[in-house]
């Protein structure tokens, strides 16, 4: 989300947190999934969420994926 300018802020208890978009507050993502409720519109993983977001083409949404490299992050376990 960071890389593309995205501005998210956490929500929820610490252990089961999501996300709300700074500038669509109806859009929320919890772990890979997400669901923006003013559109009814709802997904899985990055692909779906750029098609869904940026209003893409499955092929342009994987190009637009695929552009940038992303460091893995620890989740709460410790585990990547």
């Amino acid at each position: 989300m960071k890389s593309n300018g995205i501005d998210v802020k956490q929500e929820g208890k610490r252990a089961e947190p999501y996300y709300r978009l700074e500038d669509h507050d109806s859009l929320v993502i919890k772990g890979e999934k997400f669901f923006w409720n003013s559109r009814q519109e709802g997904g899985f993983g990055a692909i779906r969420f750029a098609m869904t977001y940026y209003d893409l083409t499955f092929t342009d949404a994987v190009k637009r994926v695929n552009e940038h490299e992303y460091a893995p992050t620890k989740s709460s376990s410790g585990r990547i």
